[in-house]
This record gives structure tokens, sequence and C-alpha cells, in this order.
């Protein structure tokens, strides 16, 4: 009796360790090619920091074997010295959380992968040398505060999956000019775009997005049309030429937004006879080095 007793306090002992072993594996934070992580009970690991010791940051597919699922809440949070992130490798990456990447004023590059549904909240929020940004096609939700006062970004295309522009998601991006919204978006927090002076929203005329410019006198350009259809009947041809001669010369009034796009062939910013020159040459099959008549986005 005495022996089974013994037996069974060992395999007590055995088990209590085995399991304080096992908890110490998933709460322990662990520090590796400059990641600090923990790893989840299903051997999946959570980036809590960085080291700084790349200014260009390739976010790992596993550390340690383990599956790398999220970035957590302030992960890089005030880091400057960082200029750009990789998510090309992390294909189980899933989440991006609250102001992740706030204020990584170096941060200067970001492609979000198709993995990611939604970003936190501020999760680029001030990264003020944010010039480029491109967002996977399985992003559903832009959280508030996204990438508020992103000082620096000119242009934006959002994904035909987003549905949602959340509270100041792009409040105060002062140099934003180009934001491409699909139809797909249908909701757009009052305040989104705030303090966004310079910006032309292109967008369909029957989407939420065109209501809501107009709602806010923003400029539109309508996405309904192509390269050289200036006269917006939904095709490209000699009347559209004639138009730009007319304009050139000041016999016509204004352009409007979508007008002034369909019209500058050459994409410089500007509507001259350069560009109905370029719109005879392509009706008479020249061959042209630009998308007339093809999607002005």
């Amino acid at each position: 009796m005495k022996n089974i007793l013994k037996i069974l306090s060992l395999l007590l002992v055995i088990a209590l360790f085995a399991v304080s072993v096992t908890a110490l594996a998933v709460d322990t934070v662990i520090t590796l090619d400059g990641f600090t992580f923990s790893v989840n009970e299903n051997n999946e690991a959570v980036i809590h920091e960085y080291d700084n010791r790349e200014e260009d940051v390739v976010v790992p597919e596993k550390l340690l074997d383990a599956n790398v699922i999220a970035i957590d809440d302030y992960a890089f949070f005030g880091n400057t010295e960082i200029t750009s992130v990789s998510f090309e490798n992390a294909a189980h990456l899933t989440n991006i959380g609250a102001d992740a990447f706030y204020g990584c004023t170096g941060l200067k590059t970001v492609t979000i992968p198709d993995n990611i549904a939604q970003l936190g909240f501020g999760a680029f929020q001030d990264c003020t040398s944010l010039e480029s940004v491109t967002l996977g096609s399985g992003l559903t939700k832009i959280g508030e505060q996204a990438f508020c006062g992103c000082t620096a970004l000119r242009e934006l295309r959002i994904p035909e999956t987003v549905t949602t522009l959340g509270s100041n998601s792009f409040t105060n991006c002062r140099s934003l000019e180009k934001l491409i919204i699909p139809d797909s978006v249908t909701t757009i927090a009052d305040n989104a775009l705030n303090g966004c002076d310079s910006l032309a929203v292109y967008c369909s005329e029957a989407s939420k997005a065109h209501e809501f410019a107009v709602s806010k006198g923003a400029k539109i350009v309508l996405t309904d049309y192509n390269l050289g259809d200036v006269d917006l009947d939904g095709q490209v041809n000699i009347n559209d030429v004639t138009l730009m001669q007319l304009n050139d010369v000041g016999l016509l009034g204004d352009f409007n937004d979508t007008q002034r796009v369909t019209a500058d062939i050459n994409g410089d910013g500007k509507n001259t006879i350069r560009d109905a020159t370029l719109v005879q040459m392509y009706l008479a099959s020249y061959s042209v080095p630009y998308k007339v008549n093809q999607s002005i986005i």
C-alpha cells in the first residue's frame, strides 16, 4: 500500500511539474531576431515589441516555429527608427492592434497583406512620413483614426472588400489628393475625412462616397468614365477633341473635376492642346503611351 501511495505521489508531482512547464512556455515573453513575443497554447505567436535592429522591418511567418498571428496593441508605438514594414512573409497574420504603429514618424511605406481583415484603432496614426500605403484585398474595415495625421500621404486606393471608413480614419491627411472609394463602402463616418483640404474623392455617381462627398462639398471625380471622355457621354470621339481644343483657347467655361481628369491625358495636371493631340492620335490608331479610353483610375 505504501508503495502504491509513493507511486501516486510521484505521478502527481510529475503531472504538476508538466503543467507548470506548459504554463511557463505559454506565458513567457521571448525575444528573437529583434521581436519580443509570446506563444499561446495553440502555438501562435503575438509580437509585442521590436528592438529597432533594422530600419526595414520584415514581419516573419513564424517565430520559434509558432505562426505569427498578430501585432499587439502599441507594439511599435512611437518607434521613430523604422522606415518600412513588410508583411509579405506573414501568411498567418490576421490582426494589427490598436495604435500598433502610432507615431512611427520615419515610416514611409506599408503594404497590408490580404489576410488582414481589419486595422485597429489608430493603427498608423501620426505616421507623418508615410507616403505609400497599399491595402490588401481581404480588408473589410478601416478602423477609427487608422491613418489620422498621416500628413505625407498623397494617394490611396480603398479595396473593393472594404465596407466601412471609421471615425477620423483619414482626418488631417492634409496632403491627400486622391482617395479612390469603391461602391463596396457603405458606411463613412461623418468626420472620416476632416482636414483633407486638397482631397478629390474618386467614386461612382451612385455610391455612398459620392453622396458623402457632395454633402461635404469635396472635389469629386466620377469613375464611371474613361480617360479622354471629356463630354462624359460614355465614349471617346472627335467631340471630346473639340471640347479640349475650345477649352485650351478659353472659349469654354471651366471643366468640372471629372472633366479635368478625363482631359489630362498625359497626367501632368494640366489641360492643354497636347492632351487633345494625344486623343486625335488615338482616334487615328496611332500608338499612344497613355490609357486613352481606359478607366481614369
